[in-house]
């Protein structure tokens, strides 16, 4: 071959593919039939030179979007004529099998990829999805899980196909362990939103709430362990140091139901009922009822107005123990999801006790009055994250006289706190709840318990005023086991300092239930 020769064919070449250039710059800028054209001249201009590969190439890119199964035809020609020209031809005829629904020969093509770089995750991923559409979805979840391992950056995705053939086939378990490591990998992404997206078909659908949603029902059946059950001592006072622990069965039930529901007002109405048996301690089995009655008013776009009324009674060891009587009104600010709610309450609230205490000083009798306010927002970045702050003052005023020693009572004070609240979702269809709270009370008067109780047992001469630090937490691990059943690990801990010694106590409670509840 001369020089001269081949710098003709090299000139040639240059000239096709220019124009090969030319004619799909043309299809690109005109409509459908000037496009159709442009590829027919493409076609011309090929057949006319059918030894030129990147002409056939370029005709077989250029034919893939109207006729899929054409472009894989010139493409398996290509292999066949110029096996070592081009990498990646097989994966390319791959997809436009498959892209002309004909995924049988897909798989041969990407058999035949996988010969040439068996290290191809990229193949993989696609040969599943030929598996997939073809109902072999075993084989499939294998190839995405190959996928996966081969090329760490397709991991998502193939969490994201693998979780939703789970579910496609009716193991919503395995499902949910999917899609959540999905959602691990980065929840930022696409592939990410989509698995959220998902997660709720694999949870086990609440039980519709019944009259169209107006009545909802609940019940709560379980076993708790308590390291300090009795809250009484020889002195008929309440506090904790006895420190008797027991085991009880717990149960409640109760309902919501709406009366009035409209464009601005509601009207909810519900009932609790508890109860708790224990195994030695029986003196303080309980049976305690709650009613209460909710209007809520949409006073604007972003702010709503509630006023909450309760009646609660509390039988105690098969006898009346006392009652309160609430009232909460309080008012809710929308300030939008970045931002989140805040709300603003007070409270209103009569005890009485049905016993009489030894001492007029020790009668527990009396309103309680509060303020409080608590502000709830969704943690960026945490989807179905919620945290809530808030403090609030309390004081109870019991109103009793002065005792025989000349003590007034034992029971009012303020009481200052500020506490947290958390609800997280968690992997495997579990809702995380946290919550803790510590407090001070500062109690008005010289403490007769302390004049009672002194060093040694002796009278105290120079008893104090009371003053307690508590802290609560708990912790609530819950999760849908059926249709509308739950089950719910708890600990909830109790520890209090006080300068009296008498009031000073640690208590801690786990619990083990099964709920039923409808939407």
């Amino acid at each position: 071959m001369t020089l001269r020769t081949s710098h003709r064919r090299c000139a040639r070449r240059i000239g096709c593919l220019a124009a090969a250039g030319l004619l799909l710059g043309v299809a690109a800028s005109q409509p459908v039939r000037a496009e159709d054209d442009a590829v027919a001249r493409l076609r011309a201009v090929a057949d006319a030179h059918s030894d030129d590969p990147d002409l056939q190439w370029a005709l077989a890119m250029a034919e893939a979007e109207a006729d899929p199964a054409a472009a894989a035809d010139r493409l398996d020609a290509y292999a066949a004529r110029w096996p070592d020209r081009r990498s990646g031809v097989w994966l390319e005829i791959g997809r436009l099998r498959s892209a002309a629904s004909q995924d049988v020969l897909a798989l041969a093509a990407y058999d035949r990829a996988l010969e040439e770089d068996p290290g191809s995750g990229t193949v993989e991923l696609h040969r599943g999805l030929a598996l997939r559409r073809l109902g072999r979805l075993d084989e499939a979840n294998v190839a995405f899980a190959q996928a996966a391992e081969l090329e760490p950056a397709l991991a998502q995705e193939s969490l994201l196909l693998r979780g939703s053939d789970e579910l496609t086939a009716g193991r919503a378990d395995a499902a949910v362990v999917l899609l959540e490591k999905a959602v691990q990998v980065d929840p930022s992404t696409e592939g990410a939103r989509r698995a959220r997206l998902l997660l709720p078909q694999a949870a086990p659908p609440p039980v519709p709430g019944l009259l169209g949603g107006r009545l909802g029902l609940f019940a709560v059946g379980g076993v708790e362990y308590d390291s300090n059950v009795t809250l009484d001592n020889e002195l008929g006072l309440q506090s904790g140091s006895d420190d008797r622990d027991d085991v009880s069965g717990v149960w409640s039930a109760g309902g919501t139901f709406r009366a009035y529901q409209g464009e601005r007002t509601a009207v909810t109405l519900g009932y609790r009922y508890d109860g708790s048996a224990h195994t030695d301690l029986l003196a303080y089995d309980a049976q305690g009822q709650l009613g209460v009655a909710s209007l809520a008013y949409r006073a604007f776009e972003r702010v709503t107005l509630r006023l909450d009324g309760t009646f609660s009674y509390l039988r105690l060891g098969g006898s009346s123990y006392g009652h309160t009587r609430a009232l909460r009104p309080a008012v809710f600010f929308s300030l939008g999801d970045e931002i989140g709610t805040t709300s603003v309450y007070g409270t209103w609230e009569r005890s009485s006790y049905d016993d009489e205490p030894s001492l007029s000083s020790l009668d527990q009798d009396g309103r309680w009055y509060s303020l409080g306010v608590d502000h709830t927002i969704e943690v960026p970045g945490l989807e179905g994250t919620f945290v809530t702050v808030g403090g609030r003052w309390a004081t109870l005023d019991t109103g009793s006289s002065d005792d025989l020693f000349g003590f007034d009572s034992a029971y009012d004070h303020d009481r200052w706190s500020a506490g947290f609240a958390v609800s997280a979702p968690l992997p495997w269809q579990v809702s995380l709840g946290l919550a803790g709270r510590v407090g001070f009370e500062g109690y008005e008067n010289v403490n007769v318990v302390d004049f009672l109780t002194g060093d040694g047992g002796d009278l105290d001469l120079s008893p104090e005023r009371r003053h307690d630090r508590v802290f609560e937490y708990g912790v609530t691990l819950s999760r849908p086991i059926r249709s509308g059943l739950f089950v719910d690990l708890s600990w909830r801990a109790t520890n209090r300092h006080s300068n009296v010694d008498l009031y000073t106590y640690d208590r801690n409670v786990v619990g083990l239930a099964l709920r039923f509840q409808t939407e």
